[in-house]
């Protein structure tokens, strides 16, 4: 039974693929408008490329000039120091905003204080420069991650690291254990604090881009790869087994 409802599983977002989002061009192929709000001429800049929501239920919309916070009622932009579009929205378990665009990366400490901003590409070595742009974002207890397809950056107890790419940056997905991601000419690893590190049997995925990962309750994965169509398990230690 766990294993047709994988099949399903599978084949569902095997037969969405083709709508699913793909990194070209300057900004994401998959955004969201929202048509049934009218924020009036104070916000023109919709739609928006990335939303993330507050433990406080505030929702931060990211468009082509910054991002702007939804209270439920009321909509305000933030007075951030950007001059881009903003690809990925991020909020912390400790509250913290992530905001990063086109060679841009910036955190809120605190978001009642939204004037206060760290420039993450000011303390990074060599700075932001050719990263491109920053496109998703995920957390482990040990830290936080956003990346591009030339640069991951990750928090530390003492600033920030970044791990330049070989060649390039695939999807990062956050797991109960950690944060995977793919890395263009090895394979599926995990982000540790010394940069990425291929997991057991994760030079399988070099040419198998995964589309989904779904989680279960065990902590086990299922990777969903849409050239060849395919079902991977993920269990820590073991080398990813196909399963259909």
């Amino acid at each position: 039974m766990l294993l047709r409802r994988l099949l399903l599983l599978g084949l569902m977002i095997v037969a969405d693929a083709p709508a699913l989002a793909v990194e070209v061009g300057a900004f994401p192929a998959r955004t969201w408008d929202i048509r049934q709000i009218r924020l009036g001429e104070d916000y023109p800049d919709p739609p928006f490329y990335a939303l993330a929501q507050s433990r406080e239920g505030l929702i931060y919309a990211g468009d082509r000039s910054g991002v702007i916070e939804f209270d439920g009622k009321n909509w305000r932009r933030l007075p951030l120091p950007i001059q881009t579009a903003v690809n990925v929205l991020g909020v912390t378990r400790s509250g913290e905003l992530v905001v990063g665009g086109a060679e841009t990366l910036l955190l809120v400490p605190n978001l009642r204080e939204p004037d206060r901003v760290v420039d993450v590409g000011m303390t990074v070595p060599g700075g932001l420069h050719g990263s491109g742009a920053f496109w998703e974002f995920a957390e482990s207890d040990q830290q936080w991650c956003v990346r591009s397809p030339g640069l991951l950056v990750c928090s530390k107890a003492d600033g920030f690291s970044a791990f330049r790419a070989a060649k390039e940056f695939g999807r990062m997905f956050q797991t109960t254990h950690g944060i995977l991601i793919e890395v263009d000419g090895a394979g599926l690893s995990e982000v540790t604090s010394h940069g990425p590190e291929l997991i057991a049997g994760g030079d399988i995925f070099v040419d198998k881009p995964i589309s989904t990962l779904v989680e279960f309750p065990d902590g086990s994965q299922v990777a969903v790869v849409h050239k060849p169509q395919s079902l991977w398990m993920l269990r820590e230690k073991d080398d990813p087994t196909r399963i259909a």
